[in-house]
This record gives C-alpha cells, structure tokens and sequence, in this order.
C-alpha cells in the first residue's frame, strides 16, 4: 500500500498478528473500563478492522522514527557540551530539578505498605517478610537516627528519601554517561536526560518511600548493565563493571521479593552467552562464580535478616494470586459445575462459598487473604489438580479473569497512575509522622497538579503505561525481523518484569509495579537504535 511506502522500502513481518492482538485489547479495555461489560457488537468488528489498520500504521511510523537519521544544529551544540561531562551535569540537573518534588512531600511520600513497614520496624506490629525486611530495616535505621539527632521522626523518613533520590540520581546519570559514550543519536541522549528530570512516572515518586522506588533504581542499573554486555562495551566483566552488577543485583533481590525471578533466568542467559563464546574455562568459571555471589549474598542475607528479627515468612499465596483470581472467578460465574469433591479440595486452601462474594476482577487481594496458611503441600496438589481441571473445562472463565486484571497493561485509553504524599488517601498515621495544615495544603495542590500533567498532550502519552508496553512488544517484533539476536539478551528481563506484574496481585491503580520497564525505556530503546545503527555502517 502507498501509505506504507511513506515509512521507507521495508516490510515488517508479525505486526499484522500484533496489531490484531493490540486492536483487541483496545475494544475488550474499552469495554471493561468505561462499560463494565464484555459483550461484543456488529460495531466492534468494524471497530477492529480499523484499530488493526491504525497499530499497524503506527509500527511502521516507530520503525521509521527509530531508524531515521537526525541532525539540529541546536541539539548538536547542546549534546557535545553535555558529553564533555555527561555525569556531571546529569547529576546536577537531575538534583535541581528533582529538589522542588522532595521538599513538598516533606516528610515523604508515604503509602499503607510503608506505615505498616515503619510500625513493624519499630516494633509496634510483628515483623513479616511479606514486605522485603531489609527495606524495613533501612527506614526504621534512619528514623531512629532523626529520632536520636532531632528527636524527630519527621527528619529521620526525610532523610532516607534524599539518600533514595541520591541513589536515583546517580544511577540516572550513570545511564546518561554510558548513552554519551556510543553512538547514539545526539536527540535520542537529549530525550532520555529530560525523560529522566521531568516525566511525573519518576519526579512524581522522588520523595516516595515505597519499596518499589529503590528496587526499580537498582533495576534500571541492572539493565544498564546487561545494556553494556548486549552492545559489547569495553569493560564488561572488568572490575567496575563486576561490583555494580553485584550492587545492582543485591538492590533488586534486597528491596523487593520478586527481583530473584527477573535476576536468575537473565544470569543463566548470560552465562550460556559466555559458555559459547569463550574458550578460556577460566573466565567462564570466574563469571559463574560472580553471578552465583551476586545472587547467594542478598538471598542470604535475606534470610539471616528474618532469623535474627524472628520475621513471620510471608505467605505462598502471594504467589498464586493468578490461579487464585481465576477460580475465584470461576466459582463466581460456574459455581453449580463444582462437585462435592472438587469443593472439598478447594476448602482446603480456600473457603469455597466466599469466593464468588470476594471475587474483584481487578484485584485479587479480598481473595488471596483468605489463603488457608495451615494448608499442605498435599492441600496444594490437590488444588492444583482441580484447578487444572476446570481450566480445561473453562478456558474463556480462566483467560477473562487475567484480561480483566491486567488489561490496563496494553489498554492505552486508561491513564494509569497514583501518587502519595503524606495527607493522600488519608493514610497517615499521627501516632508516626506530624505535618502542619500548610503543608498539607501545599501537598494537595501538588497532588492535583501531578494529576493534571497526564492531561498535558506530551506528558499524557509519556505517562501511560501501557504505551510502554506496546512499545516494547515493537521493538521486540523489530528486532526479531532484523535478526537482533544481542538484542533479545537485554528484552528477556523486561519481558520477565511485565510477566511479574501479570502474575502480581493488581496492576491498576499499582503503575510502581512496571517501573523497571518504564524507567529503563531510554536503555532498551537506545540498544535497538545503536545495535542497528552497528550493523548498518
């Protein structure tokens, strides 16, 4: 077709399959967010055939925009004075502008998960490993530390989030500094520095002081790192190279529990990589012996931490919100094809008759906190096994239930986000943290401000998550088209971080939980933009 020409001589294999499946979202989205209701029309099929041909346009138009050469005189200029000290003055840009968003959330941004984090720290609930205890632990440090210096909890939570942004800061700059040294495109560098300084999914969590923040910091290092092993950069495996793949490994296993499920299947990638390409038995015993470190000191360190503090473990249902949600639904809508037997086994792990009344498509907390904790293994198998079967029996029952939760991550009509500051959704504590009514004020009036930017016609789409998804799924389609094997090393893990999220509790309203993806956006991006501008020249 004529229209396509406009985008160059190319033809992109898959994207007609892909754009189907993104066209399909769209209209079941649609109708699950503004409609509440899955029945299709005779103008849905229209619908469909034209949003096909739309995401179909629109891979083209992001090929083109990728691959296209630039070049601004303005830009230029502006670029090589960065790239002269490209960490420098990332760092000092990303510190200005991020001090405004750090003072008004003064103490800090604070949601339910962090006050029952505090109050387990300071000793006023049980501790559980159902939060990642070393977080726990590193807030509770610095409060005790306002509390003995300024006899001021306040000052203590402060200070962790300007240690927080500090960390942020310099793992930014870090990426900026990395992206100064290849060839990438001096505008793509520029985007990725004002992505970083002023898109909301990140000032408007500077001054947070939930989990999700260090961990997806540490994350985006871990993926600027293997972004280095992908394009072959000159001091992989090298010492520094070595101690911020271990840094960058203890963050995201230490801040959060599910980092170990995105860490382990990427090192064992990485060490069949090596395993091929290199003779020397040496070197591949030296890099199993660094991936192995990396991951055996934050999972010991873990489980010393909950020895030492007697932290109650967390609950395997965590783990099974997926299977949880779907026979939830299940019963809900299918609840006479259940046997005597079946029901039994189920009561086992979960009460039967409240499934249906707890069942909430977009979240699957009401049920999953109805887990039997008592339940064993053989509980489990069982489950498992009914489970199976009525999967078989009720695909469409089992496929809704994990659309209907996990639409909004490539549903583009929903602008999924949520801020805290201490006054939001009233889940401040008096008995912990004391703001005055100016501050609160203030904090309400920013509140409503971060809100609006999503309103804004740039800022809207940069802060829609699912524009990253679908923008990952491109580049992944391109790449597999222009056979970027080295590209598929750095995808794998993102590709994980999205699967985490599908298998998590809750996805709307949680955008936290897809940071790793959208805040390393500047990296897996530049790496298809370099490695075909590599194999072009």
């Amino acid at each position: 077709m004529k229209i396509f020409s406009l985008f160059g001589n190319i033809k992109i294999k898959g994207c007609v399959f892909c754009s189907m499946i993104l066209s399909i979202a769209l209209i079941l989205g649609r109708k699950i967010v503004n409609e509440n209701s899955l029945e299709l029309s005779l103008i849905d099929i229209v619908e469909f055939i034209i949003f096909t041909f739309v995401y179909i346009i629109a891979f083209y138009f992001v090929h083109f925009i990728l691959t296209k050469d630039y070049s601004n005189r303005l830009i230029n200029r502006v670029s090589k004075k960065i790239k002269k000290k490209p960490y420098k003055w990332s760092l000092l840009g990303f510190l200005i502008s991020w001090s405004g968003h750090l003072i008004i959330k003064y103490p800090a941004g604070n949601c339910i998960d962090v006050i029952n984090q505090i109050k387990m720290g300071m000793g006023t609930i049980p501790m559980t490993s159902h939060h990642p205890i070393f977080h726990t632990l590193v807030m509770k440090w610095f409060i005790k530390i306002g509390i003995l210096l300024f006899d001021s909890m306040n000052i203590g939570i402060f200070l962790f989030v300007i240690v927080e942004a500090v960390i942020m800061a310099l793992i930014f700059s870090y990426i900026i500094a990395i992206l100064s040294k290849t060839r990438l495109p001096d505008i793509f560098l520029l985007i990725s520095l004002i992505f970083f300084m002023v898109s909301p999914y990140i000032v408007g969590y500077v001054g947070q002081s939930v989990k999700d923040v260090l961990f997806s910091a540490f994350m985006v290092l871990f993926m600027v790192l293997v972004f280095q092993y992908t394009i072959k950069a000159e001091g992989v495996f090298g010492k520094k190279w070595n101690i911020l793949l271990f840094i960058s490994t203890a963050g995201s296993i230490l801040f959060r529990n599910n980092g170990i499920y995105v860490i382990v299947p990427t090192f064992l990638i990485i060490f069949i990589l090596e395993c091929k390409k290199e003779k020397r038995k040496k070197h591949v015993v030296c890099v199993l012996c660094l991936l192995i470190l990396s991951v055996l000191f934050p999972v010991l360190l873990n489980k010393s931490l909950c020895k030492m503090y007697n932290a109650e473990e967390g609950s395997i249902a965590e783990a099974l919100s997926l299977p949880f949600q779907q026979t939830a639904r299940s019963v809900k809508y299918h609840r006479d094809d259940y046997s005597s037997d079946d029901i039994e086994v189920i009561n086992n792990i979960l009460p039967f008759d409240a499934l249906g009344k707890k069942y909430n498509p977009n979240i699957s907390d009401p049920v999953k906190r109805m887990f039997n904790r008592d339940a064993s293994m053989d509980d489990l198998k069982g489950y498992f096994k009914v489970w199976l079967k009525y999967f078989f029996k009720e695909p469409r029952c089992y496929m809704l239930a994990t659309i209907e939760q996990n639409i909004y991550l490539i549903y583009p009509g929903f602008c999924n986000y949520r801020y805290y500051v201490d006054d939001n959704a009233n889940i401040s504590d008096t008995h912990l943290f004391k703001s005055s009514e100016r501050i609160k004020k203030n904090q309400k009036y920013y509140l409503n401000m971060m809100e609006d930017f999503h309103s804004l016609p740039v800022f809207d789409f940069i802060n829609n998550m699912a524009i990253y998804t679908i923008l990952l799924l491109m580049i992944i389609v391109f790449a597999l088209n222009e056979k970027k094997w080295d590209l598929l090393t750095l995808l794998i893990p993102l590709v994980l971080s999205v699967l985490v999220v599908v298998a998590a509790p809750c996805i709307k309203g949680h955008v936290r939980y897809m940071f790793p993806v959208i805040w390393s956006s500047p990296i897996w991006i530049s790496a298809y933009r370099i490695i075909g501008k590599d194999k072009n020249e």
